[in-house]
């Protein structure tokens, strides 16, 4: 039991080090460096359709213009409520709810500080790492760890264990 513990809380730091790095990547560089480096052109498949054998592949025009030939399309969208003032990150064409393991993020973007801010990404982003970091560090802390043992809600979690143990 202890091993697999160890290994979740290896993954959970390993995430953790992945979104801090990739965070810091996107505040300092911004956007765009994914299209013109060399990662980001293997991997960008849509600029290598979209414009091959240009340097920066981001020539949205073919496409955009296709689409926005007649109103079929807008029609479509307007009735899968996909015309933009109902979209969002939580948002899933059709009738289904979206991804529900977003709430949390989204959640920030209807607070008022946030929901205002022209950096709300980056003060979201903020937000979600002091979060992970404070869920991260629970066993750590001396009053917070003790809380289990003071509710004994794992004696209800685990009352089949207990009962065998009698």
């Amino acid at each position: 039991m202890a091993s697999w513990i160890y290994v979740f809380g290896v993954l959970t730091v390993s995430a953790l080090v992945v979104v801090l790095v990739s965070g810091g990547v996107l505040a300092l560089m911004g956007p765009g460096w994914w299209h013109v480096s060399g990662v980001g052109r293997y991997v960008n498949l849509d600029g290598q359709l979209l414009s091959p054998g240009r340097f920066y592949q981001t020539a949205h025009t073919k496409p955009m213009l296709f689409l926005a030939d007649g109103s079929y399309l807008s029609d479509r969208a307007t009735e899968q409520h996909l015309a933009g003032a109902q979209w969002g990150m939580m948002n899933e064409t059709g009738n289904y709810p979206g991804q529900a393991w977003l709430w949390l993020s989204t959640f920030w973007y209807q607070i008022d500080p946030f929901k205002s801010s022209k950096n709300a990404d980056a003060e979201i982003w903020a937000v979600m790492a002091v979060l992970s970091l404070a869920l991260i560090l629970v066993p750590f802390i001396p009053g917070i760890r003790s809380v289990p043992r003071w509710s004994r809600v794992y004696r209800l979690v685990w009352r089949d264990y207990y009962r065998t143990r009698r």
